[in-house]
């Protein structure tokens, strides 16, 4: 799991990613505390995960089939 703190250290956001097979990685509960929404914290998180997913070569981006969740592909 991924932290995004404020000043006093207290989550206000989080991610988490899980390594699947054939170099696979899918992001899970991407969330941010209503209070701190649209303030672009979930889209930090986000390219945060993705920076974290990625390896050398190229790679994709898929919905997987519950609707919650973003599979990389690597």
């Amino acid at each position: 799991m991924y932290a995004y703190c404020d000043n006093n250290g207290e989550i206000i956001g989080y991610y988490s990613l899980e390594l699947q097979d054939h170099n696979q990685c899918e992001l899970n509960n991407l969330c941010v505390l209503p209070q701190y929404r649209h303030k672009h914290i979930g889209a930090e998180l986000l390219a945060d995960a993705c920076l974290k997913a990625k390896k050398p070569g190229d790679w994709e981006i898929w919905r997987t089939g519950n609707g919650g969740g973003l599979l990389f592909i690597v």
